[in-house]
């Protein structure tokens, strides 16, 4: 199940112009107030967060999924940094978006994905700077 170069371009334009959309959307509500009300902005944006969250997931679980393959195919350790920091990175998603239904922003807080957030970015660092 090989994406073409083509389709992955195709969902980057979409992407690009739902979140152009978002954007153009949260702009007329602030124009207005710049630098001052950010209530508005930030209504707007909630609106669109858990569609966010779950383009996000989708992403996040493709490049998992696709980094995966290429360290089966490789066994390079950078391969294997990559893929566990993409597979943390979907797993925090994951645990957001099943957040949102069974206990609305009780259950996964800030601090936890702060840690989550934290392991991403040492493992990304790790597939880096590891040598090869």
């Amino acid at each position: 199940m090989c994406i073409e170069r083509k389709h992955w371009i195709g969902i980057g334009v979409i992407a690009i112009i739902i979140i152009g959309a978002v954007a153009l959307s949260a702009f007329e509500e602030f124009r207005y107030s710049f630098l001052g009300n950010t209530r508005a902005l930030y209504q707007t944006l909630a609106s669109f967060d858990l569609v966010t969250k779950f383009i996000v997931f989708i992403f996040a679980a493709a490049i998992f999924l696709v980094s995966y393959l290429a360290f089966m195919r490789t066994e390079s350790k950078k391969f294997l940094f990559v893929t566990i920091a993409f597979f943390i990175f979907a797993l925090k998603l994951a645990i957001q978006l099943v957040d949102v239904f069974y206990s609305p922003g009780h259950f996964f807080a800030a601090p936890m994905e702060n840690i989550f957030d934290l392991l991403v970015l040492v493992f990304l660092f790790f597939a880096i700077f590891k040598k090869k």
